[in-house]
């Protein structure tokens, strides 16, 4: 299997740098969203009942500091994770600011120029050029209509993994989002499925430390491909 030789420009802006982390981010601040809801406003709604309980018997909860202001906090938690839920661009837009204006700052005006070659991707934003093999994109995302390439892998994306201690900003390595312009899969519709499937082979072939791969990534990246 192969991909398709493409080719394709985009200017970079603050909205691509944006979409970049948006590609690989969204997908988690949503479960994370939803996750939370289900918790937090299990929780607010089991608080208020026990504040009205506590009313109607003219008990009083054993809790330290007003009660009701502890209903309101639980409450507007609830509606903020209910917010990232249904609105996971602004929180990833809120969390990656910092990076997403230095990129801008960096990059802006230029252009992003992707290429398809045999082993990988080959990206350039002005007088910066970064090889990207098939291996390393793990799968698609899609952000306002345009689909991106990225790096990120499921285990990044997953709630449990993240909730176990291994925060998404703790880690060791980034990850990078390609977007692929729609007039692009018009030409070429099985751009991105060929670039996943080509991707799995390489992968699955570095792990069989197959020869002919090592060679191929060796020669594409320009350094030693390691399993």
């Amino acid at each position: 299997m192969s991909v398709d030789h493409a080719s394709w420009s985009l200017p970079f802006d603050k909205t691509l740098a944006t979409n970049m982390f948006r590609a690989e981010s969204d997908r988690y601040n949503r479960k994370v969203g939803i996750v939370s809801t289900i918790l937090l406003g299990g929780l607010a709604i089991a608080y208020i009942c026990a504040l009205v309980w506590s009313a109607k018997t003219g008990t009083s909860l054993d809790v330290s500091g007003n009660p009701y202001l502890y209903a309101v906090v639980l409450v507007g938690v609830a509606v903020l994770a209910v917010f990232v839920a249904v609105r996971p661009g602004s929180a990833t837009e809120f969390r990656n600011r910092v990076a997403i204006r230095q990129l801008t700052k960096q990059y802006g005006g230029r252009g992003f120029v992707v290429e398809t070659e045999e082993a990988g991707l080959r990206c350039r934003i002005g007088d910066d050029e970064l090889s990207v093999p098939y291996a390393a994109i793990t799968r698609s995302a899609i952000v306002d209509g345009v689909t991106w390439l990225t790096t990120a892998d499921d285990r990044d994306s997953s709630v449990f993994y993240n909730f176990m201690g291994i925060n998404w900003a703790l880690r060791e390595t980034g990850s990078l989002s390609i977007p692929v312009p729609n007039e692009v899969l018009a030409q070429h519709r099985s751009l991105v499925a060929d670039v996943l499937a080509v991707g799995k082979d390489q992968r699955a072939g570095l792990k069989q430390g197959s020869a002919a791969t090592m060679k191929l990534l060796s020669e594409f990246i320009g350094e030693e491909a390691e399993a």
